[in-house]
């Protein structure tokens, strides 16, 4: 009698390595605001050099809308060097764009192996609830008037708004038990934003309301029979953030000080404050942008050229030695011209793009990726008008891991039919 020997196919190492890919995504998201940068950063590297090598051997497929956003991050990439060849900037134009073009491998090592939305949504609201603690300890305790743990409450908020943003879709979306969780995790997202009292990180939740509601009345969300938790889900925000705001003051004490400072710049008074710096920066890089539209100025001529602007008194002398002018888009155009400024708004829309089309999916994790990442990608679109998450550290590198992770889930939902075809078949 003929006894059959079991074959033991051995898996690739690619695949023995991938789930450690899901618990360091958990980490990243759970420690980015509580830990020091160096552990982020850190983390987040090992999960790009996990991707690249599940990637060892695996040809990507690139539809139409991921072969548009490589030619954009790969155009983003070229129109550096023409600062470095005329000496302007050295390597430092091409960091941004080095950091972007890692976006890559994390959405193609997704696309591929797949992820489970549990790593993201547990991530953030563990890290959301303890950087909650922490940030109330300095500010109630400590009588710190703008927290931000280890980082500048400006950059902080960014990522905690965010986080806001992709909870909110979790809440919306995914069908879990664990949606108590989530629903805490947004609640203390927000109450980090509302004590670093940041004014121009919780304008997000303005446009992120209108397309929630433009969304809703477009699927007929609002026309279904909705669960309690999803009936009760707004006037539980709007109600913790009237309660935080009134209860704190200094974010709406800190809204009535723009008025007052923004008032004061356009009726002539040459006194500097926050809202002036930041005008007079704008100027300045309107100014750039008209004198040299094609390549810009770069990133280290700003503090030459706003000296020289001063000379001759066209700004004024409080915006000397500015590091950096408070608005991507002005900055793009300031730093690399009018292409500069093109590209800075197709990544955004591009990006938009590939998440509503993604909208249309039926599936809970596809629905959940493309929300979020268009929630996330809104906001980021309205930190830059005040600010400059796009060349910042910890809020660029959340952009990147955040819609990249989001696109990978959606490539992966769409295709994963066929994927498994390909395997079988092979």
């Amino acid at each position: 009698m003929n006894k059959s020997i079991p074959t033991v196919v051995a898996r690739p190492f690619s695949e023995r390595l991938w789930p450690s890919f899901g618990w360091l995504v958990c980490t990243y998201f759970a420690t980015v605001l509580v830990l020091d940068r160096v552990v982020y950063a850190l983390v987040a590297l090992i999960a790009v050099g996990i991707a690249f090598t599940a990637l060892f051997s695996y040809r990507p497929i690139l539809d139409r809308e991921l072969r548009i956003f490589c030619l954009v991050l790969i155009t983003n990439f070229f129109l550096a060097l023409p600062n470095i060849v005329l000496a302007r900037d050295g390597l430092i134009s091409l960091e941004n764009p080095v950091r972007m073009l890692l976006m890559l491998p994390l959405i193609f090592a997704v696309t591929r192996f797949g992820l489970n939305l549990r790593y993201i949504c547990v991530g953030l609201a563990v890290g959301m609830l303890a950087a909650a603690l922490v940030v109330g300890w300095q500010y109630h305790v400590l009588e710190m008037v703008r927290p931000g743990i280890h980082y500048n409450p400006i950059h902080f908020s960014q990522v905690a708004m965010s986080a806001f943003s992709v909870l909110l879709a979790a809440c919306l979306v995914i069908r879990d038990r664990l949606a108590p969780l989530y629903m805490a995790g947004l609640l203390a997202a927000l109450y980090c934003v509302i004590l670093s009292a940041t004014r121009g990180t919780l304008l997000a939740i303005v446009p992120i309301i209108i397309f929630l509601l433009w969304w809703g009345r477009r699927r007929g969300v609002w026309k279904e029979k909705l669960s309690w938790r999803k009936i009760l889900l707004f006037p539980i925000i709007f109600l913790f953030l009237g309660t935080v705001l009134v209860g704190t003051g200094n974010l709406l004490d800190r809204a009535q000080i723009a008025v007052n400072q923004g008032s004061d710049y356009f009726g002539g008074s040459d006194k500097m404050s926050g809202v002036s710096i930041r005008l007079e920066l704008w100027r300045g890089a309107l100014m750039a942008g008209r004198e040299h539209p094609l390549l810009g100025i770069g990133y280290r001529e700003r503090e030459n050229y706003l000296s020289q602007k001063i000379l001759i008194g066209e700004l004024k002398p409080y915006v000397a030695n500015m590091r950096t002018t408070h608005n991507d888009y002005l900055d793009a155009l300031q730093s690399r011209g009018v292409p500069g400024l093109i590209l800075q708004i197709l990544i955004y829309a591009v990006l938009i793009s590939i998440f509503i089309r993604g909208l249309a999916g039926v599936t809970d994790e596809k629905l959940f990726a493309a929300l979020a990442g268009i929630l996330v990608t809104i906001s980021y679109a309205t930190y830059s008008l005040t600010a400059e998450p796009m060349f910042t550290g910890m809020s660029l590198i959340f952009f990147i891991v955040i819609n990249s992770l989001c696109i990978g889930i959606i490539k992966f939902t769409k295709n994963s039919i066929s994927a498994d075809n390909s395997r079988q078949s092979g």
